[in-house]
């Protein structure tokens, strides 16, 4: 056996620049920076890289074609793999790249596609006549079509033996992922057995269309992406057991919920990391559904909710993963060990590090020693407990030392733990610790003692109410915010329009050079959709309709009123409608202030918002009307006001 390796060079003119084109064979692999028309008999392998940095280097737009004849020459037959690699490190050229119908359709052996291209356009039949390709692959397309995509890959006559698409680090800077019932459309006849996701952002994931129709899927795997919105209903309690390598690696999603059912979908899911979300507000507010969170797991080994803000498990919380061998529940706020641990046989880490254990109590000794006695001896356990302001200040911390003395010299926990003592300094726990507070617990005097600790509890808890209130108060918020955003996005009954704008017909100059067209592209902008988000009269009134009538039917379309008040609006018996209507429905009224006005030509209602509210301003500068805030504080503001 031996490696054939050789170098070749074409040279060709290009603009008035001579190119270098250039290919390098090592065995059964080739690697160019252009796309030859030929190559050595017997390649398998090709790369295709630096395409674009070796194509127009002036700054001017560079496009490339591949098409039914970029591939026809039969010395392409029996490559089983191709790669074209072009993410340029030279952001002063822009790039781009045609795959148009049926490009690599003489392929006839091809196996893997691997597409890492910044800018393309993919013909909706592209990738006809790959009749035995495997893996396509995406990765770092950051601009990536979903729509293309959709159109590229449904139908059977396109790449009917696909098995893997990967997705990762794509579509970032276009409209990002959406994996939403036309992607699993376009796979649902295919035997895809694994999607890769990671790394990216998901505006929408259908699980329930994925789970029910992509029959062969074995991995889905979505770790570090964030994820919009998961559509999850109608799975009907079904086992997908095929799935055998489900990697949910949801960690920093600010994720807050998660449904017990979309779990027990996956019952062979042997390891899961939610950490660093927001779990605790689920343990909160869903207490009954967060303790059934693990139960559908039955083959379980290894489980990560660290920093989740957790507060307290419920005592059952592990007691349907019996092959649990690592639980990690670092860098959260437990206090006490109050989930059971008796039925964990195969467990061998548990970490409890940097969470706020002060003591362990009678009901934290009983689990931790029901874990011991289980195990008794079988196998090697690690309790973690470093990074707690455990406590050796009091008489009641006698029994939590003692307890951590007897796991230091039985090698359970780590033999460097400290504890603060009575005043305040700290010190390694050991035995001189454990008599120490033999002695304190003999002291007669303990008045002081109490007080000092009635203090410490008592702002204890009030610290922790007002960071349990400002929490709960941001997350709510969060959710709400959230909600108003996806009902935007479809746009149906009230939420159709985000603003019904007012104003009085000699001010309609200034609205649309000032003001329509601003106002709607930041809030296109905020909410990420590319429709008209600003209802106005004399746009949607219906000709032949009474105004009254329309006026309603764009106050029932449009969340929240916008009115630019002045004395013309404040006169006409319209524009007085339109207020009026605005404040018998509820709507939130912003008002738009050009100029004075005299607000004793004001109605009431006018007078008392005009007085109490917070106004959008503008102001004339050399003849020019400029916003005294930015249209981003507007339209945020304006989304806020909505419920």
């Amino acid at each position: 056996m031996y490696l054939l390796s050789a170098f070749f060079e074409v040279v060709s003119v290009d603009s008035g620049e001579i190119k270098k084109q250039t290919c390098e064979q090592t065995g059964l692999t080739l690697e160019c920076n252009y796309i030859p028309q030929e190559i050595p008999q017997g390649i398998t392998v090709v790369h295709i890289v630096d395409w674009f940095e070796n194509s127009n280097s002036d700054g001017l737009p560079s496009k490339r074609i591949c098409n039914g004849r970029t591939f026809q020459s039969n010395t392409w037959e029996n490559v089983t793999i191709l790669e074209i690699n072009d993410i340029l490190t030279d952001e002063s050229i822009f790039a781009s790249i045609q795959l148009q119908s049926e490009c690599f359709s003489a392929l006839k052996e091809l196996k893997e596609l691997h597409l890492h291209l910044d800018n393309f356009d993919l013909n909706e039949n592209a990738f006809v006549g790959l009749e035995k390709l495997q893996i396509l692959d995406f990765r770092r397309c950051s601009r990536l079509d979903m729509t293309q995509l959709n159109k590229a890959l449904k139908g059977p006559e396109k790449v009917p033996n696909l098995s893997e698409i990967s997705l990762s680090h794509a579509g970032y800077i276009s409209n990002y992922l959406q994996l939403d019932e036309a992607f699993v459309d376009a796979l649902s006849d295919k035997p895809v057995k694994k999607i890769e996701a990671s790394d990216t952002q998901i505006t929408t994931v259908s699980i329930t269309e994925i789970l029910e129709n992509m029959k062969h899927l074995e991995k889905f795997n979505v770790s570090n992406t964030k994820i919009g919105y998961a559509h999850i209903e109608g799975l009907e309690h079904q086992n997908f057991q095929r799935l055998k390598t489900i990697d949910l690696e949801m960690y920093e999603n600010s994720m807050e919920f998660i449904h017990p059912s979309l779990l027990a979908i996956v019952p062979n899911l042997q390891s899961l990391d939610l950490s660093d979300n927001f779990i605790n507000a689920m343990a909160v507010e869903n207490f009954t559904l967060f303790e059934t969170l693990l139960k559908p797991l039955k083959q379980l080994k290894t489980v990560y909710l660290s920093n989740d803000g957790l507060r307290r498990l419920p005592s059952t919380f592990f007691e349907g993963n019996m092959h649990l061998e690592v639980i990690d529940l670092s860098s959260n706020w437990l206090k006490h060990v109050t989930f059971n641990l008796g039925t964990l046989k195969h467990l061998r880490e548990l970490n409890l590090c940097n969470n706020n254990i002060v003591r362990l109590g009678q009901d934290s000794l009983n689990n931790l020693n029901n874990l011991l006695n289980f195990v008794n001896g079988t196998q090697e356990i690690e309790i973690t407990l470093l990074f707690n302001p455990i406590s050796c200040a009091e008489c009641g911390d006698r029994n939590s030392i003692d307890w951590i003395l007897g796991a230091i010299k039985s090698n359970l926990t780590n033999t460097d733990l400290q504890c603060q003592q009575e005043n305040g300094t700290k010190e390694e726990i050991n035995k001189a610790t454990l008599e120490k507070l033999q002695t304190l617990c003999r002291r007669k005097v303990h008045i002081k003692v109490s007080a000092i600790t009635v203090g410490i509890v008592l702002l204890v808890i009030i610290s922790l109410s007002v960071i349990i209130y400002k929490r709960r108060k941001i997350m709510k918020h969060r959710k709400n915010k959230a909600e108003v955003l996806s009902r935007l996005r479809d746009g149906e009954n009230a939420y159709e329009f985000v603003a019904f704008l007012g104003y009085s017909s000699d001010d309609e100059n200034f609205v649309n050079t000032y003001v329509i067209n601003q106002m709607n592209e930041t809030l296109q902008q905020i909410i990420g959709i590319n429709r008209n988000l600003i209802c106005t009269g004399d746009k949607y009134f219906r000709p032949g309709r009474m105004v009254h009538d329309e006026i309603a039917t764009c106050l029932e379309r449009s969340c929240v009123m916008v009115v630019l008040i002045s004395d013309l609006y404040c006169s006409s018996v319209y524009c007085r409608s339109e207020f009026d209507q605005a404040h018998i429905y509820g709507k939130p009224i912003v008002l738009m202030v050009r100029g004075h006005v005299d607000e004793d030509m004001m109605s009431p209602a006018m007078k008392q918002l005009y007085r109490k509210n917070a106004r959008v301003l503008w102001s004339e500068e050399n003849g020019e009307y400029v916003l005294k805030t930015t249209w981003e504080n507007v339209c945020s503001s304006i989304l806020d006001l909505i419920k």
